[in-house]
């Protein structure tokens, strides 16, 4: 279990050094405001440092006991809102961010996490809601569209 734990660290440190060197040739400041290599600098070294952190602690305390994964639903529910996510990203152009997100929330909550519709639709609109107000009303960024135009 410690091994397990520390190439998790590991991978986790390695993908925070290559979202910093992936931004360098990004601004980090620009004018009077942050440029584009604000955030993923900010978002790598929080990474970076937790993962050493991740690995501090794991060698102070963990000890070799064997890994338990999921099984059952338990480990059914993982697979599923994994492929979820592949059908998210496969949706997103064609169908538009903010649809295919709607599509995901609702899915994994009705079909995969068994939450009743009522609820489940709230919270979907409420999040579709904040992910439209935020990004774009507020940032006035153009997230795809796709064919509904929404």
């Amino acid at each position: 279990m410690k091994r397990f734990q520390l190439i998790a660290a590991a991978v986790l440190g390695a993908v925070a050094l290559v979202i910093i060197l992936g931004t360098a040739g990004l601004e980090f400041w620009s004018g009077i405001s942050p440029g584009p290599r604000f955030m993923p600098i900010l978002v790598g070294t929080a990474i970076l440092v937790l993962s050493a952190l991740y690995m501090y602690e794991v060698n102070q305390h963990a000890t070799d006991a064997a890994i338990d994964f999921p099984t059952g639903s338990d480990g059914r529910r993982i697979i599923f809102i994994a492929l979820a996510i592949i059908a998210f990203a496969l949706i997103a152009v064609p169908l538009g961010i903010i649809v295919a997100a709607f599509v995901f929330i609702l899915v994994t909550l009705l079909l995969i996490l068994r939450q009743p519709l009522l609820p489940s639709l709230l919270a979907s609109i409420v999040t579709i809601g904040v992910i439209y107000s935020i990004f774009v009303a507020w940032l006035d960024l153009r997230l795809p569209v796709g064919i509904f135009g929404i």
